[in-house]
């Protein structure tokens, strides 16, 4: 069976994040991306259990900087080192979005038209002032288990969407506060520094995107988009991807 979910952070025609997808294949396969970038690169979550963040071509990958003969593979995973203690569910991938993942669209791009569809889940609670941001979790239940989600009280966390999976599995998206650690929020506004004199300071509505891949020692991996702005109101700092430390406290 195959399913959709739409997420992003902010106001879909104003300061906003990416617009995020999550679907799964025919075969069970599911997939997760940020729709300005998924025509290059996205997460591969596989019914056999072999997870990777990679380039959608070996082209793609060479343009991007990676070694000749490298692959298009940034890193990869077993499905179960996201497994939660003592329940029925996997922590199968993490997008992390917060007030570092923030800026004004370029009027009239093909990802503006994505970003107004009705079925994306936009969350205009954005998280406090400072190193907070709201953690978009992808929850994979065993086989047999009942389609209702984890809920507040089990999970801390609040349902954005779901949708049954062909071996009678469920996928949540699941949506809870995280607190960056002090380091992890040192180390992106420093990348936002290394951004800033790579590509030169942004100017007016233009806005520097990229994808900081990490992980936690609970096996579970993430991915937090940020933005580089020329407005001081609202700094986003950038990493390129591959890079993995530890965001969460």
């Amino acid at each position: 069976m195959t399913g959709v979910v739409r997420f992003g952070l902010g106001d879909p025609e104003g300061w906003r994040s990416s617009s995020w997808r999550v679907w799964a294949s025919p075969k069970g396969d599911v997939y997760v991306l940020k729709r300005a970038t998924g025509r290059t690169l996205k997460v591969s979550l596989h019914a056999s259990g072999q997870s990777h963040y990679a380039f959608n071509t070996d082209e793609i990958a060479l343009a991007a900087g990676m070694r000749p003969g490298g692959g298009r593979f940034i890193m990869g995973w077993d499905a179960e080192e996201g497994r939660l203690v003592d329940l029925p569910l996997r922590q199968a991938f993490a997008v992390l979005l917060g007030g570092f993942s923030l800026g004004l669209p370029p009027s009239g791009s093909p990802v503006d038209a994505e970003c107004v569809r009705d079925d994306v889940e936009w969350v205009e609670d954005l998280p406090p002032p400072g190193p907070y941001g709201w953690q978009f979790t992808v929850l994979l239940s065993d086989p047999g288990i009942p389609t209702t989600p984890p809920g507040r009280q089990a999970m801390g966390a609040v349902p954005v969407g779901g949708f049954p999976l062909m071996d009678g599995s469920n996928l949540w998206v699941m949506r809870h506060l995280v607190r960056l650690s002090e380091q992890g929020w040192e180390n992106l506004h420093e990348a936002a520094r290394v951004a800033v004199r790579e590509l030169g300071r942004p100017t007016g509505p233009t806005v520097y995107r990229s994808d900081l891949f990490g992980s936690e020692s609970d096996g579970l991996r993430w991915v937090a988009e940020v933005a580089v702005t020329a407005e001081p109101a609202a700094p986003a700092p950038q990493l390129a991807p591959g890079a993995v430390i530890s965001l969460v406290d």
